[in-house]
């Protein structure tokens, strides 16, 4: 477990931090096993070294006299790397109550607030490795998601940016620091979201008297091939130029009259 991603992520607590962890997961957790096996971690702080960590090594002390089982310590490792790292980037009930309230439209929980928060932290840190493997994470989450929409593209511009900064602070000339993905994923984002706006407005001026003054309208249609499907042209383009043909308008409107 010397160079686990526990073991890395112990290293970069304070004294202070490692104690406030300690009642943390006796506290929460409803395993004593877990909290008896992180008791001897602290014990082999700052340095843990894989004389006093090695798997073998615990077992032993927390289960005196019973055949060793890695199963048991993975697990054990597994779970309490799991409430660390949600103790590291704030209070995991919160985030828990929030994501399970909040969902996009795909109906896929809305947990990217604290992924992006616990990436920040590995940053913030120094945790260059387990700062990388979170990013791929994350951005094979967000590839792998079906909609496509600005929430998607803000994502991606959220993610893109927090590589761009990982990079700045390496202060390494020769790696480009991701500034092309972070150009145009907020490029993404913000003409989608325009887009949608520009749908709404144009609807409510087929149902009321009202006139907005759309800027770069034209310019974002061009740009509609290279952000968007080909197939959903034909409907973006009808309903921002001619809105009064969507039959959905049609029953807007019409209880609008009654």
């Amino acid at each position: 477990m010397h160079r686990s991603k526990l073991s890395v992520l112990l290293k970069a607590l304070s004294a202070a931090e490692m104690q406030a962890l300690h009642v943390h997961i006796r506290t929460r957790s409803r395993s004593r096993d877990r909290a008896r096996f992180f008791a001897l971690l602290m014990k082999a702080a700052p340095d843990f070294s894989e004389a006093l960590i090695a798997k073998e090594t615990l077992f032993r002390r927390l289960f005196p006299g019973k055949p060793y089982k890695d199963q048991k310590m993975r697990h054990l490792a597994a779970s309490v790397n799991s409430m660390a790292k949600k103790f590291l980037t704030g209070s995991p009930e919160q985030k828990k109550s929030r994501a399970q309230e909040t969902r996009s439209d795909s109906g896929v929980l809305a947990d990217f607030p604290a992924e992006l928060r616990q990436l920040e932290t590995y940053r913030e840190r120094g945790l260059d490795h387990l700062f990388r493997k979170c990013f791929a994470d994350i951005s094979a989450g967000l590839e792998n998601t079906p909609l496509r929409d600005d929430n998607h593209y803000y994502r991606k511009y959220a993610l893109s940016r927090e590589m761009n900064r990982f990079l700045q602070e390496k202060q390494e000339r020769t790696t480009e620091p991701h500034i092309q993905q972070v150009s145009d994923n907020l490029d993404a984002f913000y003409i989608i979201s325009k887009l949608h706006l520009c749908c709404i407005a144009l609807n409510y001026k087929n149902i009321v008297s009202v006139d907005y003054d759309i800027r770069l309208l034209d310019e974002l249609l061009k740009l509609l091939r290279h952000l968007v499907p080909l197939r959903l042209l034909p409907e973006i383009l009808l309903t921002l130029t001619r809105p009064e043909v969507i039959p959905s308008l049609h029953g807007v409107a019409s209880r609008r009259q009654r």
